[in-house]
């Protein structure tokens, strides 16, 4: 909203196993860093499942001991998303299509795309950034699935779910990227 001027914002939610199912948008009024997801504390999953439209730089946090799992849509012009929190972050949704790169950063800070759920979380225009001690793990379904994207930059590490049978195959070129 416009009166928050440079201000951050946040929302975060603390708790067990909380969901939230209501579609969240973040307008492009103001310039403060704006972050979703989950407080430290929060011991299982928490949940984002409504329609998450972003409109500016948004970070998605995991402050839980288990994961914070996103499984609605992730669209608009985000620019940089970025994934921070020294936990793990898991995109679960077959429609994202926001327009934008994807940055991981922070020692022990870990996207997962899929758990369990097809292939291709990312939109094949996104490229991704996975800084040191940062882990890109793809987790499709157990017969084998293919994340495709436009460019894989940064020291970090992209691994296959270690629970996740099946080969786990990642493109890299969608858009011209390398």
């Amino acid at each position: 909203d416009a009166s928050t001027g440079s201000s951050n914002t946040s929302l975060l939610l603390a708790g067990a196993g909380i969901s939230i199912a209501r579609n969240i948008t973040v307008t492009n009024n103001g310039s403060g860093v704006t972050t979703i997801g989950s407080d430290t504390g929060s011991a299982n999953n928490v949940v984002f499942s409504g329609t998450i439209t972003l409109q500016r730089p948004t970070t998605l946090i995991s402050g839980t001991g288990d994961r914070t799992t996103y499984t609605g849509q992730i669209t608009g012009n985000v620019g940089t998303l970025t994934v921070a929190g020294g936990n793990r972050t898991a995109l679960d949704n077959l429609s994202n299509n926001f327009t934008g790169d994807v940055v991981v950063t922070g020692a022990g800070t870990i996207l997962q795309t899929g758990v369990g759920t097809g292939a291709e979380h990312l939109p094949d225009t996104s490229s991704v950034t996975v800084q040191a001690g940062a882990i890109f793990k793809l987790a499709g379904v157990n017969t084998g699935s293919t994340e495709t994207i436009n460019a894989l930059n940064g020291a970090g590490l992209v691994r296959r779910h270690e629970a996740v049978a099946g080969q786990q195959k990642l493109v890299v070129g969608a858009a011209g990227g390398s």
